[in-house]
């Protein structure tokens, strides 16, 4: 019966010895999992920064383009009322030349 128990003991401290060999190699596993996983954490935080800061610099661009795009709507209209006003002006005188012409042929009449 000693022996019996004695094999049985020897079964369980090995057992004992696998366990323990084997939660050892889960441990080590488990940090460098947990090591990967930290650095993919650093990772995505500085990929997120990166993108915060790639929006912020677009949103600005966005600002400034929409500010140019302003001035040059207005220009644009500056330069349409200055044309139109010009067309005008045209108008006049060329109606003042016309004018000009009849009297210049009522006299030679």
């Amino acid at each position: 019966m000693t022996q019996e128990i004695n094999n049985r003991l020897d079964r369980v401290e090995s057992a004992l010895i696998a366990l323990a060999e084997e939660s050892q190699a889960l441990r080590q596993e488990l940090r460098a999992n947990n090591s990967r996983l930290d650095s993919l954490i650093e990772h995505l935080y500085t990929q997120r920064d990166v993108v915060a800061l790639d929006v912020v610099d677009i949103k600005d661009e966005l600002h400034e383009l929409k500010e140019v795009t302003k001035q040059q709507s207005a220009t644009a209209d500056r330069y349409a009322i200055s044309a139109q006003l010009q067309a005008e002006t045209v108008k006049i005188q060329a109606e003042n030349i016309r004018i000009m012409i009849e009297a210049l042929n009522l006299k030679q009449a």
